[in-house]
């Protein structure tokens, strides 16, 4: 694929320009709110590779689900890249997941399936392939947040923290004969959250929880 060609197929691939590619995940973002859920814009780097090839660094955009104060099922995107002579569009992939909060605005983790299509970041052939793996990410939220004590938003933002490893496999296009390679990578990536509380689970405005003088009865807190 000449360099030209390639960089048409990269623009395309993220939406055809900054102003349609923001109108994108806006649109992705505004079912989610109000869903009740949050969502996410991630931008990672790190280093992938297979058994028959050496690594290559790596970085990727994605856009995903995000759960906030409860757990909650995930889908997502992400599209990858390594640099080899240039950065150059690698692969693209679906992932669906659950979100476990561990620890309510401090500790999230994410086990997801993605599938995909592309290639190996160490471009084991050329054409394009088919993918199936598992993912993994943990994020972490290190700046004061609404999802550390009962609050209400009708829109908050906050930055995580995300190491995110995978593993999967490749299969060739027909008529190759490589049959399967397997791929290891991980990232360390900045997840900008957005999320709001029009819709999520009830959990009482600042001051709710206080308790009701003694032998006040029938008064609500």
């Amino acid at each position: 694929m000449g360099g030209s060609r390639r960089r048409a197929w990269a623009r395309r691939a993220v939406g055809g320009g900054r102003g349609r590619g923001g109108a994108r995940f806006a649109g992705f973002c505004a079912p989610a709110l109000a869903l009740g859920s949050g969502c996410g814009l991630q931008i990672g780097a790190g280093v992938a590779a297979t058994a028959r090839g050496d690594a290559r660094a790596t970085t990727s955009v994605s856009a995903s689900l995000n759960a906030g104060r409860e757990h909650r099922g995930i889908v997502g995107a992400r599209l990858t890249g390594a640099y080899d002579d240039g950065l150059a569009i690698r692969a693209g992939a679906l992932r669906g997941g659950y979100d476990f909060v561990v620890v309510p605005g401090w500790l999230t983790l994410e086990p997801a399936i993605e599938l995909g299509a592309g290639g190996p970041a160490n471009r084991l052939y050329s054409g394009t392939g088919a993918y199936g793996g598992l993912a993994g990410t943990a994020r972490l939220r290190p700046l004061p947040n609404s999802d550390r004590g009962p609050a209400f938003n009708v829109l908050y933002f906050t930055p995580e923290l995300v190491l995110a490893p995978r593993a999967g496999f490749w299969m060739a296009p027909e008529g190759q004969g490589r049959g399967f390679d397997v791929e290891y990578a991980g990232e360390l990536a900045l997840r900008l959250v957005f999320g709001s509380d029009l819709a999520g689970p009830p959990q009482g405005r600042p001051g709710n929880d206080r308790q009701a003088p003694e032998g006040a009865e029938g008064v609500r807190p």
